[in-house]
Protein backbone atom coordinates (compact mmCIF):
# COMPACT_ATOMS: atom_id res chain seq x y z
CA UNK A 1 0.00 0.00 0.00
CA UNK A 2 1.28 3.58 -0.92
CA UNK A 3 2.07 6.00 1.90
CA UNK A 4 0.44 9.04 1.68
CA UNK A 5 1.41 12.45 3.09
CA UNK A 6 -1.09 15.15 4.45
CA UNK A 7 0.26 18.58 4.80
CA UNK A 8 -2.19 20.73 6.08
CA UNK A 9 -2.59 23.81 9.16
CA UNK A 10 -6.10 23.29 9.80
CA UNK A 11 -5.86 20.17 12.34
CA UNK A 12 -9.42 19.31 11.87
CA UNK A 13 -8.86 18.51 8.41
CA UNK A 14 -5.50 16.96 8.76
CA UNK A 15 -6.89 14.18 11.64
CA UNK A 16 -10.26 13.89 9.36
CA UNK A 17 -8.00 12.36 6.20
CA UNK A 18 -5.34 10.78 8.31
CA UNK A 19 -8.61 9.04 9.47
CA UNK A 20 -10.56 7.81 6.35
CA UNK A 21 -7.42 7.28 4.16
CA UNK A 22 -6.04 5.11 7.39
CA UNK A 23 -9.75 3.20 7.25
CA UNK A 24 -8.66 2.55 3.91
CA UNK A 25 -5.85 0.80 4.82
CA UNK A 26 -2.92 3.43 3.57
CA UNK A 27 -0.29 4.17 5.59
CA UNK A 28 -0.38 7.77 6.15
CA UNK A 29 1.59 10.54 8.29
CA UNK A 30 1.15 14.24 8.41
CA UNK A 31 2.59 17.41 8.80
CA UNK A 32 0.90 20.55 10.19
CA UNK A 33 3.16 22.79 8.07
CA UNK A 34 5.33 22.72 4.91
CA UNK A 35 8.72 22.43 7.08
CA UNK A 36 7.50 19.62 9.34
CA UNK A 37 6.42 18.05 5.95
CA UNK A 38 10.07 18.21 4.24
CA UNK A 39 11.74 16.66 7.34
CA UNK A 40 9.34 14.05 7.76
CA UNK A 41 10.03 12.91 4.46
CA UNK A 42 13.86 12.65 5.01
CA UNK A 43 13.19 9.94 7.49
CA UNK A 44 9.74 8.16 5.84
CA UNK A 45 9.71 8.40 1.89
CA UNK A 46 6.09 8.68 0.83
CA UNK A 47 3.88 8.15 -2.50
CA UNK A 48 1.14 10.65 -2.50
CA UNK A 49 1.18 14.19 -0.72
CA UNK A 50 -2.23 15.65 -0.14
CA UNK A 51 -0.71 19.57 0.39
CA UNK A 52 -2.94 22.13 1.59
CA UNK A 53 -2.45 25.38 -0.81
CA UNK A 54 -2.46 27.80 2.00
CA UNK A 55 -0.77 27.52 4.94
CA UNK A 56 1.49 30.35 6.89
CA UNK A 57 5.27 30.46 6.24
CA UNK A 58 5.11 27.80 3.18
CA UNK A 59 2.57 27.66 0.88
CA UNK A 60 1.45 24.65 -0.99
CA UNK A 61 3.11 24.99 -3.99
CA UNK A 62 6.36 25.36 -2.74
CA UNK A 63 6.23 22.79 -0.28
CA UNK A 64 5.23 20.93 -3.15
CA UNK A 65 7.82 21.57 -5.49
CA UNK A 66 10.33 20.92 -2.50
CA UNK A 67 8.79 17.59 -1.76
CA UNK A 68 9.65 17.01 -5.66
CA UNK A 69 13.26 18.30 -5.58
CA UNK A 70 13.11 15.69 -2.91
CA UNK A 71 12.01 12.92 -4.58
CA UNK A 72 10.58 13.50 -8.05
CA UNK A 73 7.94 10.38 -8.37
CA UNK A 74 6.19 12.20 -5.43
CA UNK A 75 2.49 12.32 -6.75
CA UNK A 76 0.71 15.86 -5.07
CA UNK A 77 -2.30 16.49 -4.71
CA UNK A 78 -3.95 20.38 -3.66
CA UNK A 79 -6.13 21.04 -1.61
CA UNK A 80 -7.87 24.62 -1.11
CA UNK A 81 -10.69 26.56 -0.25
CA UNK A 82 -8.82 29.54 -2.33
CA UNK A 83 -8.47 29.00 -5.81
CA UNK A 84 -7.76 31.22 -8.31
CA UNK A 85 -7.11 30.47 -12.15
CA UNK A 86 -3.15 31.62 -11.36
CA UNK A 87 -2.61 29.23 -8.09
CA UNK A 88 -4.54 26.34 -9.97
CA UNK A 89 -1.81 26.91 -12.54
CA UNK A 90 0.87 27.27 -10.40
CA UNK A 91 0.22 23.83 -8.57
CA UNK A 92 0.17 21.75 -11.72
CA UNK A 93 3.03 23.44 -12.60
CA UNK A 94 4.88 22.39 -9.74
Amino acid sequence: MARILIVDDEESIRKALVKYLTGLGYDVVAAADGAAALALVDQQPVDLAIVDLVMPKMDGVECIRRLKAKNSDIVAIVLTGFGTITTAVEAIKA
